[in-house]
């Protein structure tokens, strides 16, 4: 049960830092694909005025 709660806490902290906080009542598993949407979402964020991106 304890591992299970640390694994829920970081879940949602990381869930926290990208802006999300209806945490409550969703299970470990819900908690899990919710923040696989968001840093798949966000990783598809280029920011083309950087001179690094420009190819995009």
């Amino acid at each position: 049960m304890k591992e299970q709660s640390i694994v829920r806490k970081i879940y949602i902290e990381q869930l926290n830092q990208l802006g999300y906080y209806n945490t409550e009542g969703k299970s470990n598993r819900q908690l899990a694909m919710i923040l696989a949407a968001k840093t798949e979402s966000q990783a598809r964020e280029v920011n083309i005025a950087s001179p690094e991106n420009r190819w995009f």
